[in-house]
């Protein structure tokens, strides 16, 4: 008997959670459905390659290596804050974010992360350069 009623609490319990699921799931179905489509876009940088970024005149650069990287060689007129600072996030924060950025480090690693961080605080045109300032030297000298 204890077996019996212990059985039908457990099927109680599965159909339960089956029925709240699926109003959960039609919940955000309607609720996705009535969003207009240009809620749902996504923001991302982009990616340019060297000989593209050095033709681009309007874009500012913005190095995030190291000073002592830096001081071995950069992209003529760059800005650089070092992604590696723990108040990159504040001194990135200080830009004109209407603006288009070109973000470069040595080698293209960690432009991404500098890249993504800048979209999530609100930079609409980022372009990381694929290489970093490697591929450039190689490129122009």
């Amino acid at each position: 008997m204890n077996r019996l009623i212990i059985f039908l609490f457990l099927i109680f319990i599965v159909v339960s959670c089956e029925s709240q699921s699926d109003k959960v799931s039609n919940a955000a179905v309607e609720e996705t459905s009535t969003q207009p489509a240009s809620s749902s876009t996504v923001r991302t940088y982009s990616n340019i390659t060297v000989s593209e970024a050095a033709r681009n005149k309007d874009a500012v650069f913005l190095d995030v290596r190291t000073p002592k990287e830096v001081a071995q060689g950069k992209i003529p007129g760059a800005l650089q804050i070092d992604v590696k600072n723990s108040n990159f996030k504040e001194e990135v924060s200080k830009l004109d974010k209407s603006k288009t950025y070109i973000v470069y480090c040595r080698s293209g690693n960690r432009s991404v992360r500098a890249s993504a961080i800048m979209i999530d605080l609100g930079f609409e045109n980022i372009i990381n350069m694929e290489g970093g300032y490697n591929a450039w030297k190689d490129e122009m000298q």
